[in-house]
C-alpha cells in the first residue's frame, strides 16, 4: 500500500510538472509577456509549493490568457467569414453579369493577343473564351477592319508622345468581326490602353457591342440615298426665262434655234407629251364634231 501510495504521489507529481509545462507553454504561445510567468512557475516547482496553489495560478494565468486569445480568434474567424461572404456575392454578380450580359468584355496584350474575353463572346460570335484566346487578330476581323485598328493605334503612340495627352482617354471604333459561322458580326468598341508604370502602352482592356442591325439600317440607307441621287439625276427641271414665240408659241433654245413647245420640253425634262383638241379649238377647227357625241 505504501509502495502504491508513493507510486501515485510520484504520478501525480509527473503529472503536475508535465501540466505545469504544457500550461506554460500555452501561456507563452498566447501571449508573449508571458514568458514572466513560466519562469516563475519553475521557481515555484523547484521550491514543491503546494499542488493547489500551482494549479490554481496556472488556471488564473491560462483563463486570462486563453479568454483574451478565444476573443480574438472569435473576431477573427467572423471577419474572415464577413469577407467569405461578401466575396462570394461579388463573384455571384460578376459571374451573373459576365454569363448574362450582351456586351463582350476583353483586354489584349500589346500584340493583340487575348488575355481575358467574358463567356458572351459565345453567344454574340459563336466562339468559346478558350477559343477566342487562340485565335491571332486577322482571324478574329475582317482585313478593312484590321487596317483601321492598326492605323488606330498609331494614332494612340502618337497621341501618347504629345505633351497635353490625355493617357487615360477611351477610344470608339467600330470593327467587323468575324462569327464562327462565317457571317460578318459588326461591333462598336470602347478602348483603353494599359499602361506600365512609366506610361508605356503594355495591353488594351475594352467592351465591345454588337452594332450589326444599326450597320445594316445605315448600309441600306445609303444605298437609298445613292439611287435617290442617280434618279435626280437623270431629272431635268427647266428655269429661267424661256424666249417664246408670240405667234407660234415656238421655242428659242440656247443654241438660237427655234422649237416646238413639246419638243422643247421633252429635251430639257424628259417629260413625254399626249395630243387632244380642247372644246375651244374643237368648235374652231371642227365645227361639225361633237365632242360629247351628239
Amino acid at each position: 500500500m505504501k509502495l502504491i501510495s508513493k507510486l501515485n504521489a510520484r504520478v501525480a507529481k509527473d503529472l503536475l510538472f508535465i501540466t505545469a509545462t504544457a500550461g506554460a507553454f500555452l501561456i507563452v504561445s498566447t501571449n508573449i509577456d508571458a514568458l514572466e510567468n513560466f519562469k516563475y512557475l519553475q521557481i515555484l516547482q523547484k521550491k514543491h509549493l503546494k499542488i493547489d496553489i500551482v494549479i490554481l495560478f496556472l488556471s488564473f494565468a491560462f483563463s486570462i490568457f486563453s479568454w483574451r486569445r478565444w476573443r480574438e480568434l472569435i473576431a477573427e474567424v467572423r471577419t474572415r467569414k464577413m469577407l467569405e461572404k461578401d466575396l462570394r456575392k461579388s463573384e455571384e454578380k460578376y459571374k451573373f453579369l459576365t454569363e448574362n450580359m450582351d456586351d463582350i468584355v476583353w483586354t489584349l496584350d500589346r500584340n493583340f493577343q487575348t488575355n481575358y474575353v467574358s463567356p458572351s463572346v459565345r453567344k454574340v460570335l459563336g466562339f468559346t473564351p478558350e477559343e477566342r484566346k487562340l485565335q491571332t487578330l486577322d482571324e478574329m476581323v475582317t482585313p478593312e477592319s484590321l487596317e483601321r485598328i492598326r492605323a488606330t493605334y498609331i494614332e494612340e503612340i502618337e497621341h501618347s508622345n504629345e505633351i497635353s495627352a490625355d493617357l487615360g482617354r477611351s477610344v470608339k471604333i467600330e470593327i467587323a468581326y468575324y462569327h464562327k459561322d462565317g457571317s460578318i458580326v459588326w461591333m462598336e468598341n470602347s478602348v483603353k490602353a494599359i499602361r506600365d508604370p512609366a506610361d508605356e502602352i503594355i495591353g488594351f482592356y475594352g467592351v465591345s457591342r454588337d452594332i450589326t442591325v444599326r450597320k445594316q439600317a445605315e448600309e441600306l440607307l445609303l444605298k437609298e440615298r445613292d439611287k435617290l441621287k442617280g434618279v435626280l439625276a437623270e431629272i431635268k427641271t427647266l428655269s429661267g426665262l424661256l424666249p417664246i414665240c408670240s405667234f407660234c408659241k415656238k421655242i428659242r433654245d440656247d443654241n438660237g434655234c427655234w422649237n416646238q413647245v413639246e419638243s422643247y420640253i421633252h429635251k430639257n425634262s424628259g417629260a413625254e407629251f399626249s395630243h387632244g383638241v380642247c372644246p375651244e379649238c374643237a368648235k374652231k377647227y371642227y365645227p361639225d364634231c361633237s365632242l360629247d357625241g351628239e
